[in-house]
């Protein structure tokens, strides 16, 4: 790993070369974080040609105010202590963010705009989650991150799979921009969630809803199309009437349809705005 534009004593005992100071803050390679000497050696570069690992058991708090793109992947995993994560500037990661595992961590908000993949998995702590400027992605994972009582991915415009699971804070998921899911969008065991809008999405490859107790609205009025399959099955609150509504909709039918443990007394009297499930 080289750094260019360091200084020339963290260079030599890394056994680095340090570059002419005409040269942008650049450093080749993969990046560990362990310690606060590794922070302070990152002080000033504003890219990462390679990863960012962060694994650091004994830090309590990680800046990098000058990190403005990573071309590898983020990844910040079994920390213990950490508990802010503050990276203003980073607008690119070009592989995936892996934030998973972190004891402590109450906050993860990013500027990104662009990753390959995303997953927020098994962060007990983490009460809340900004990707606001996250426009598109591959696989998008929240999963299991129990304290967490807002998500903020409200400039999200398209998704491989978009996974919102085992969030028990979470009540309500709103996706203002999102139009695409190539894959499959999947809503599981959010025991608080009561509504779900996704106002711009026309196409999901399939649909999953299920297992979500409180769950009373999910407004889609542009959803057209789900060509694999559509299932809804233990929302207890969610009207079955709706769901019917929902899947008229939708040219052609699915490949399949399973609704289950849904909410087969509520009425449907007066139509729902189309694609609104209430």
């Amino acid at each position: 790993m080289s750094y260019r534009r360091l200084a020339s004593l963290l260079a030599a005992s890394a056994g680095l070369a340090a570059c002419g100071d005409n040269l942008a803050p650049i450093v080749d390679g993969t990046v560990t974080i362990d310690t606060a000497a590794d922070v302070d050696a990152l002080a000033g570069i504003d890219r990462i040609d390679g990863d960012l690992v962060v694994r650091a058991r004994e830090l309590d708090a990680i800046a990098l105010p000058a990190l403005v793109e990573i071309a590898g992947s983020l990844q910040v995993q079994y920390t213990t202590r950490l508990r802010g994560l503050s990276l203003p500037a980073l607008t690119t990661i070009g592989g995936d963010l892996a934030v998973d595992d972190n004891r402590a961590l109450a906050a993860l908000e990013l500027p990104i705009v662009r990753a390959g993949a995303v997953e927020i998995l098994d962060n007990p702590a983490l009460g809340a989650i900004a990707l606001a400027k996250l426009d598109e992605t591959g696989d998008l994972f929240i999963q299991d991150n129990p304290a967490a009582i807002t998500l903020d991915l409200s400039a999200l415009r398209s998704a491989a799979q978009l996974d919102v699971s085992l969030q028990d804070g979470l009540t309500a998921l709103v996706l203002p921009e999102l139009k695409l899911i190539r894959t499959g969008l999947v809503m599981d065991s959010n025991p608080a969630l009561t509504r779900a809008e996704l106002p711009a999405l026309v196409t999901a490859r399939s649909v999953h809803i299920q297992n979500n107790a409180w769950l009373e609205v999910v407004a889609a009025p542009v959803l057209t199309r789900v060509t694999d399959r559509f299932v809804a099955m233990h929302n207890p609150r969610l009207p079955t009437c709706a769901l019917n509504e929902l899947l008229a909709r939708l040219i052609p039918p699915p490949r399949a349809a399973v609704m289950a443990g849904n909410d087969d007394v509520a009425l449907c009297e007066v139509p729902a705005a189309p694609g609104q499930i209430r």
